[in-house]
């Protein structure tokens, strides 16, 4: 089987008292090819069974397939099984053409042909990474998370989501940008998490944002009323830490002064102003109060 080339075969013929002649032919057994070139269809990343032998016309059983080496494919990788088909894997992400050459060998005869495959693209997910920013307490900063994403296909990437936790602050899209506005007097670390997307597949990052604490000014919490007394009054109290707060010091730590009491004595102490009055004296005066933190 699957044998081709040249012979000469000499025929006798003979009498019965043994007298012969003999005449010759040559015959020439012209090759017939077994193999037959192969095209595949292979998915972008994807490993394919090729069945080689299928359209092969080898008589004999004790086929075997081989690999030349020599012609491999430049953009993927190829075995044999054990049945005699072959499996070709593209290379990560590669799609376009590409072949390899195999070797069938049968009853002592080898015969080679090319496998030509198409890898046909598929679409690959956009990888997201993490970013980072720095931001003061109460101030807003856009941060452009984009540029270090990445889609190995060229598709354009866009911002599909973003959140934050409301106790850090909020996040929104703006022209392609995060914008994150910490939440009033809101300091330390805040964790954005944002998905990116090529109109297809998405991917998720984060974005770490430092935001700065800043010096808060103490504000008036509850007026005081304006006071009405009578002459030589009775010493009182009235509790300034009540009056003032900040946000920055919720331990107590700010100090108070009085200005504009000339008859008035104001002493404080640990935040309660005592009144007392000056013998005598009636009158109107305006005091005022102030608060300072420990920054002045």
């Amino acid at each position: 089987a699957d044998w081709n080339g040249s012979e000469t075969l000499t025929f006798t013929a003979t009498d019965p008292s043994g007298e012969s002649v003999s005449q010759t032919v040559n015959f020439t057994v012209a090759p017939v090819a077994d193999i037959v070139a192969d095209k595949a269809t292979v998915v972008e990343d994807t490993p394919t069974i090729i069945k080689v032998l299928d359209n092969d016309t080898f008589e004999g059983d004790d086929k075997v397939v081989s690999l030349d080496t020599n012609n491999g494919p430049a953009n993927g990788t190829v075995s044999v099984n054990p049945d005699g088909s072959v499996t070709y894997t593209p290379n990560d992400n590669f799609h376009g053409t590409d072949s390899f050459t195999y070797i069938v060998t049968s009853g002592g005869v080898s015969e080679f042909t090319t496998v030509n495959i198409d890898v046909t693209p598929v679409n690959d997910a956009p990888v997201a990474k993490d970013d980072t920013a720095v931001t003061d307490e109460d101030t807003p900063v856009t941060i452009d998370v984009l540029p270090n994403d990445t889609d190995i296909d060229g598709d354009t990437l866009s911002i599909e989501s973003a959140s934050v936790p409301e106790a850090q602050g909020k996040v929104e899209i703006v022209d392609g940008k995060l914008v994150f506005t910490p939440a009033e007097n809101f300091h330390g670390d805040a964790e954005i998490t944002y998905t990116v997307t090529d109109g297809s597949l998405t991917d998720q990052a984060t974005v770490n944002v430092t935001v700065n604490a800043v010096n808060d000014t103490p504000v008036v919490e509850s007026s005081i009323a304006d006071q009405t007394l009578a002459e030589d009054f009775t010493p009182y109290t009235i509790n300034l830490n009540t009056a003032f707060s900040d946000v920055d010091n919720v331990d107590g730590e700010l100090t108070f002064s009085v200005s504009g009491n000339s008859n008035i004595q104001v002493a404080i102490v640990n935040g309660i102003a005592t009144f007392t009055p000056t013998a005598d004296w009636n009158g109107s005066e305006t005091l005022t109060f102030t608060a300072t933190d420990p920054s002045g």
